[in-house]
C-alpha cells in the first residue's frame, strides 16, 4: 500500500466517524452514503465538494452544525495532499475561513 492509498484509507475511517456523528446529531445523509457506496469515500467527497449548497450542507447549516460538514475534514492538514488547492480554498470559503493568505 502506497502513501496515498494509506491516506485515503485513513480519510475513509475519519469520514465514517463523521457520518456517525451526523446521523446521531442531525440527520441521515442517505444520498451521500449512497455515493460513498458507489464511488468510495474519497471520490464521493471530491464530487460533493464541487457542488454548491448541497442539501446536506444546508441541513447542517440550519442545525448550526457546520462542524460536522465534510469541508472540515478536507481542510485538515493531514488530508490536504488529497485535494487540490482550489478544493481546499472552496471548503475554507464555505466555512468562512479567510483564504487570501493560504497558499
Amino acid at each position: 500500500m502506497n502513501d496515498k492509498d494509506l491516506l485515503e484509507k485513513n480519510f475513509a475511517v475519519d469520514l465514517e466517524e463523521l457520518l456517525k456523528e451526523i446521523k446521531i446529531n442531525v440527520y441521515t445523509p442517505k444520498l451521500f452514503i449512497s455515493m460513498v457506496k458507489e464511488l468510495g469515500h474519497y471520490h464521493a467527497t471530491k464530487k460533493t465538494i464541487q457542488k454548491s449548497n448541497t442539501s446536506g450542507y444546508l441541513k447542517l447549516a440550519e442545525s448550526e452544525r457546520l462542524d460536522l460538514c465534510i469541508e472540515n475534514l478536507v481542510i485538515k492538514e493531514e488530508y490536504k495532499s488529497l485535494f487540490t488547492n482550489e478544493e481546499i480554498k472552496l471548503c475554507k470559503r464555505r466555512l468562512g475561513i479567510d483564504t487570501k493568505d493560504i497558499f
